[in-house]
Formats: structure tokens, C-alpha cells, sequence
């Protein structure tokens, strides 16, 4: 790719440096990521957004509500000791989780997501939630109720999925309160990783990979200062993962459904243990898949996987208790998610 024409979509700079490469196969679309030199961020070429219909495609609604009802609760403990407020508005609300959270805690929180299946979930369950197209391919990124504002702004695991983070910046930014406050979390790109990062962390899902310095001088392009800036604990079972990712279970799992099938739709051992995906019995695979399928053999089989995950976890303890202090003593910013507060400033002239 002709680096010539690149151009840094947070400075405009056109100083830039190849990262690396990827290819999307749902979209069969070549990308580069690169990092500017000017402001430090890297960011995905063509920086564009996935569709809804690529969301469809490749992610459940397990993947758009990653995460779990403790890390909820911890968030909401968080905001009763940094963050003053009332009122909020959570930006990429899912299912309302978070939402539901903060009102059992005294909050008037509502929720807008793009995904209307989920948005529908969620108001069934009595939340207050609306559907609002979050890709910023319109003038407005989102609209609240015209001269309505909000105390604390919530945009959890967003900023990096988005082609226009100035405009979408703006709109919270319009959306808050005088000195009002913007919780906001995204993935740390300076964490451990494996020699390839995590499926998720390329585009078309994340289209900018952050850092809590590039992060800070970002808000502060937008009115907005500093009140917390860090980034999570590592976890064990996380360092297991990035250094014996070969033991991972979903790992085995595939290395041995391609093994059996080769590549495509049929799968001998499930990842849930209750269910088998559905398939096309069309082919000599497919026959194969259904005989195993009545054996009940895939479900034995990843019982024996979890067993062995669990015992090489066990066993690699120490070296994890070392790694860990290893980054934590070699690295001001470590963890896997960046987690920040900050408020909004009068703007300078």
C-alpha cells in the first residue's frame, strides 16, 4: 500500500509507520495498520467502520457484551468514588447491563446502542434505551433528546471501533453537563500480547488502537482534563492465554476440528458443550460430522480439553506470578484495558 497517500484520521499527519498487515475474509479486504509519527496513534487503512451486516455476520450477542455482571459491578463501584452525578447516559449500551446496574444504585441512567435486537432486550426488562446509529457516517454520531444533558457520559469498549472519533467526541461532549464527566474504557495497546493480538483487535472491529498517552492528549483536544487515567490488573488467566495460548482451549479445539474437517462450516468438537452448530449435510464432512455427532464424541472430547487447560494452568502458576511483576515493574501502563475519567473544561481561545 502506498503510504504517500495515508493520512493520520486524528492530526492529519502524513508521517506515518507500517505496523503490520491484515486481511478481513468475510470482507476479503486487504488492511495495513499503521502508527503516526505526529500523534502517536495507530490506526487501520482504509480506516473504516464494519457495517451492521458485518457485525451480523461475525459477531453474537455474546461478543457485543463482553463483559460480565463483576466487571458491571465494579464500574458502578468506581463511579460512587471518582465520579459526582445524577444523571447518565451510557453510549454503546448493549443489552442495558451497565444501565440496569446504575439504576439499582440510585443513578437515572439510559442507553443508546446501534444493535436494535439488543436495545429491544433490554426494554423489556424495563430499562430506558433507544436505538441510534453509532456509526459516524452521518452528521450526528447520536442525538439526544434536544436540551436534554447528562451529568456522566459512559462510552465502554467504543472509541476504537469508529471512522469519525472527532465528531463522536463532539456529540458526548454536547451531551454533557457543564463540568460533567466521561467515563470511558478501550483495549491498551501496549498490554502483553501473543505474537498476533486477539481476533477482535482488527479491522473491520478496531479500526484505532489506543494508548493512555495518546488518549489523554485526544480529550484534551476536545475540552476535556484528566481526573483518572490507568489501566486494569493483569490477570493470570489472561497471561495464560497470551503465553500458552497453545493450551487454550479454543486453541485445541480448532487445531482439532481442522485436523478432522479441515477448514468450513462443520465442527466435530462444540465449544459449548451443551449444542452443536447446525449444518448443511451435503457433503462427505457433513456425514462424517453426524456419526461423530450421535457417538457424542465432541462433547467428551472437550471435557478431556478443559481438563487439560485447567491442569497446564495449574502447573504454569509460578511463571504467571513472575510475568506479571515483570510488567508491572517494566511498564507505567500495563494492562489489558485502558479505564479513564475525564471532565469537561472550558474550551481555550
Amino acid at each position: 500500500m502506498n503510504e504517500s497517500i495515508v493520512k493520520c484520521p486524528f492530526c492529519s499527519g502524513s508521517k506515518v509507520d507500517y505496523v503490520e498487515g491484515h486481511t478481513d475474509e468475510v470482507l476479503n479486504q486487504i488492511y495495513a495498520i499503521y502508527a503516526c509519527q505526529k500523534c502517536s496513534m495507530h490506526f487501520a487503512w482504509p480506516f473504516q467502520s464494519g457495517s451492521e451486516d458485518w457485525y451480523r455476520l461475525v459477531c453474537t450477542d455474546a461478543h457485543l457484551s463482553l463483559q460480565d455482571q463483576k466487571l458491571y459491578l465494579r464500574q458502578t463501584l468506581f463511579f460512587g468514588q471518582r465520579i459526582p452525578g445524577k444523571t447518565v447516559i451510557d453510549v454503546g449500551c448493549a443489552n442495558g447491563r451497565m444501565v440496569l446496574e446504575l439504576n439499582k444504585r440510585g443513578y437515572l441512567a439510559e442507553g443508546i446502542d446501534f444493535d436494535q435486537t439488543l436495545v429491544e432486550d433490554g426494554r423489556r426488562s424495563g430499562l430506558k434505551l433507544k436505538v441510534m446509529n453509532l456509526n459516524s457516517r452521518t452528521a450526528t454520531v447520536f442525538q439526544v433528546t434536544p436540551g436534554q444533558t447528562y451529568d456522566i457520559a459512559i462510552a465502554t469498549e467504543v472509541l476504537e471501533h469508529l471512522d469519525q472519533p472527532h465528531s463522536f467526541m463532539e456529540s458526548l461532549r454536547s451531551a454533557l453537563n457543564p463540568q460533567g464527566h466521561l467515563y470511558l474504557t478501550l483495549p491498551n495497546r501496549n498490554r502483553p500480547t501473543k505474537p498476533f493480538r486477539e481476533w477482535f483487535d482488527y479491522p473491520p472491529h478496531h479500526i484505532s488502537r489506543w494508548s493512555p498517552e495518546s488518549l489523554e492528549a485526544f480529550m484534551l483536544q476536545h475540552g476535556f482534563e484528566k481526573v483518572f487515567l490507568g489501566t486494569d490488573e493483569l490477570q493470570l488467566g489472561y497471561l495464560f492465554n497470551t503465553f500458552l495460548y497453545p493450551f487454550n482451549r479454543d486453541q485445541m479445539i480448532k487445531r482439532l476440528n481442522r485436523l478432522f474437517l479441515g477448514r468450513g462450516q462443520y465442527a466435530i468438537i462444540p465449544k459449548n458443550l451443551g449444542t452443536f452448530p447446525a449444518t448443511q449435510a451435503q457433503t462427505r464432512k457433513a456425514t462424517l460430522y453426524q456419526w461423530l455427532r450421535k457417538l457424542n464424541i465432541g462433547k467428551c472430547v472437550a471435557r478431556l480439553l478443559v481438563c487439560v487447560e485447567r491442569g497446564m494452568f495449574y502447573l504454569s502458576v509460578p511463571f504467571l506470578f513472575v510475568a506479571r511483576a515483570y510488567f508491572h515493574n517494566t511498564r507505567r501502563y500495563f494492562g489489558v484495558s485502558i479505564i479513564a475519567v475525564f471532565k469537561k473544561i472550558d474550551r481555550k481561545d
